[in-house]
């Protein structure tokens, strides 16, 4: 039978649907379970080359669930004060570890096949714009390739840093201030930084003077203060 314009969706579908059939037994679904709803779920290899392992990223704790699903996943704790952290392998070993930024200190932490979990090595301490007091940690890229070397990338106040997993300063770059500092008076705007703005309450003067000295820059509408006339009040 020659196939018509309304038969090839048809057959299309059904061609899907012989195939996914055929596939069902190749997939196994294992539920996984999260406590917070904002749990960061991701894949990554706990050995360089090996099958990819589910993360999960919950809290302060991060589970990693085998290929084999009748073992145990492996927990890590991560410290109290963590915020970012990567997966890499930082060492050149094989193996990925777990780099996490803990206040003003740079972690590491090994990840084992096993449920036994070792504690967290220092790398080296510096103050860094990612030790932000998060109320949770989160994923962030630490560890980026540079000249034939894996180091890690680190922002500071007014520049981004990278260093090696020793604290070696390898190369820096000029960056903005990450927080811009409240504005200050100039000749050209001498009024502080406008509080809400508040309009009169009923039954009081709906005009002010115009002079400079005196015209509020907060007002959501005013005259340029070159104005002679008295600048309406907004209504209340």
């Amino acid at each position: 039978m020659i196939a018509s314009p309304h038969t090839r969706p048809l057959a299309s579908l059904a061609m899907l649907i012989a195939a996914s059939i055929s596939l069902a037994g190749s997939f196994h679904i294992v539920p996984v379970p999260i406590k917070h709803p904002d749990a960061q779920v991701f894949a990554a290899q706990i050995k360089i080359g090996a099958p990819a392992r589910v993360w999960v990223l919950d809290g302060n704790k991060i589970r990693i669930y085998p290929t084999n699903t009748n073992a145990e996943p492996i927990t890590i704790n991560l410290p109290e004060e963590s915020s970012a952290l990567d997966i890499a392998d930082i060492d050149g070993d094989g193996l990925n570890e777990i780099i996490v930024i803990d206040g003003n200190r740079i972690l590491k932490i090994a990840v084992q096949n096993n449920a036994q979990e070792k504690e967290p090595e220092v790398l080296f301490a510096l103050e860094t714009a990612l030790a932000d007091g998060a109320s949770k940690p989160y994923l962030h890229v630490l560890a980026v390739p540079y000249q034939n070397q894996t180091v890690l990338a680190l922002p500071r106040n007014n520049q981004f840093e990278l260093r090696s997993i020793k604290g070696d300063l390898i190369d820096s770059f000029p960056m903005p201030p990450l927080a811009a500092p409240n504005p200050k008076p100039t000749p050209y705007s001498p009024q502080p930084p406008c509080a809400p703005y508040k309009p009169r309450p009923l039954g009081q003067s709906n005009s002010r003077p115009s002079h400079p000295s005196t015209v509020n820059p907060c007002s959501p509408k005013h005259s340029h203060p070159s104005s002679p006339h008295p600048i309406p009040h907004p209504e209340a």
